[in-house]
């Protein structure tokens, strides 16, 4: 796989781990380039510099793992996916400088706003 990888002019994968989980990034660097070309889809870099004067000093995430973490929620997360994504343990650190920050800067919304606390809320890119 890492031969087929160089001969495709990829970089290395960047591996994380959160709990007992492994995940392997794998950047594209051909697709990043086509996607700086054309304007349809910003990239992360796009999205990155963006987010950073709106929350950058509200939300208390690096504007690299903010933007991921804006991507990962285009579909519908739990607050315990969401922080399992960004590896951050402590419940109460997440939601006060991580949830409700995004909330207040309409970066995310909820699924069920009637109901902020319960147990099947989920949050989605807004």
């Amino acid at each position: 796989m890492f031969r087929e990888m160089e001969a495709a002019g990829l970089s290395d994968p960047e591996y994380r781990t959160v709990e007992f989980m492994v995940y392997a990034m794998i950047k594209n660097q051909k697709w990043v380039e086509n996607q700086k070309a054309s304007t349809s889809v910003p990239s992360t870099t796009q999205i990155s510099t963006q987010v950073t004067p709106q929350v950058g000093t509200q939300v208390k995430l690096e504007p690299d793992r903010l933007a991921s973490l804006l991507d990962f929620c285009s579909v519908p997360k739990s607050r315990r996916e969401m922080q399992g994504f960004c590896g951050i343990k402590t419940t109460e650190y997440f939601r006060k400088n991580i949830i409700k920050p995004m909330l207040n800067e309409n970066l995310i919304k909820q699924t069920i706003p009637d109901k902020p606390n319960s147990r099947l809320q989920k949050y989605i890119k807004a």
